[in-house]
């Protein structure tokens, strides 16, 4: 069963503080796998390819004889090799077809961030069909005082906001949520419930797809980012009550709409805001389950 939601004595604030000013003050340098834009398209052959007057991206001579790996047909030849102009390209980790939308499930333990600081890389699937860098302008519009690196892709274009930036900035509450549950319908609507900070936490999903082997699944989806908001300033008071109001639970708020890497719903535009958050993770100890009801129990902001 789990828990029901329970007063804690207020701990590791300035932890969190620490956290949430490393993990989105701070613009992470690094490159994913996949080098930007759209995967494996050969970047528009002329675009990419410099139209065959310039070849590729640094390579190719006036008149396109050599005009980059895939562009420069237009006043070229055959453009086929121009030097630094080869097309960036990515081999796309998308869901499989064995994928599902609606499961019920219990498991032991979720992992969405991995061993190290590229451990969230891996986990998870390519949501939205790009390879998105810090660099990438085809994406949806970040959150005001976001830095450029929380869009960035994992290994292969997956999406997993949620390992890279969220993770993290709920670390200084409870390094390793555990044991819950998954309930999703057919459209992937539902919740992931986590026992967290000796409380539970009911995660908002949409789009879920879950790959199950036995006792080990593999979970993608997107976490809507206001109900996800929602969610935290429900529970705050419960890991302490100097969140029932402030400036730290403000903080947390803002810091979790700026690992918003994805629009609500449709394709990423640069015309649309940032509104959710992508999630993909590892559950082990998995089995067939149906969430229990949980007495959340008396809220300890409304007591003070």
């Amino acid at each position: 069963m789990i828990s029901a939601r329970s007063r804690r004595a207020p701990h590791a604030l300035a932890a969190f503080a620490a956290c949430a000013v490393l993990s989105f003050a701070v613009a992470s340098a690094s490159v994913s796998a996949c080098s930007g834009g759209r995967f494996a398209d050969g970047g528009d052959g002329g675009a990419e390819g410099g139209a065959g007057t310039s070849g590729g991206t640094s390579g190719g001579t006036s008149g396109g004889t050599s005009g980059g790996s895939s562009g420069g047909t237009s006043g070229g030849t055959s453009g086929t090799s121009g030097e630094g102009g080869s097309a960036m390209t990515c081999a796309p980790a998308v869901v499989p077809s064995a994928a599902v939308a609606a499961v019920s499930l219990s498991f032991d333990a979720f992992d969405a961030a991995g061993t190290g600081t590229n451990g969230w890389k891996p986990l998870g699937y390519d949501r939205d069909g790009l390879c998105t860098t810090a660099d990438s302008t085809d994406v949806c519009m970040r959150a005001s005082g976001a830095p450029s690196s929380s869009q960035e892709d994992g290994d292969n274009g997956i999406d997993n906001a949620w390992g890279h930036t969220v993770v993290p900035l709920l670390g200084a509450f409870d390094p390793a949520p555990s044991a819950g549950y998954v309930a999703t319908d057919g459209s992937g609507t539902g919740i992931l419930r986590l026992t967290f900070g000796g409380t539970t936490l009911n995660v908002p999903l949409t789009e879920a797809k879950v790959v199950r082997q036995g006792t080990k699944a593999t979970l993608s989806a997107v976490v809507p980012t206001e109900a996800f908001v929602t969610e935290i300033s429900s529970v705050a008071g419960h890991l302490s009550t100097s969140l029932c109001s402030g400036s730290t639970i403000e903080a947390i708020k803002q810091s979790i709409r700026q690992a918003s890497d994805m629009p609500l719903s449709g394709p990423q535009s640069a015309q649309v805001a940032c509104a959710a958050i992508s999630l993909g993770g590892t559950l082990t100890g998995v089995a067939d389950a149906t969430p229990p009801s949980v007495d959340a129990g008396p809220d300890p902001c409304a007591m003070r």
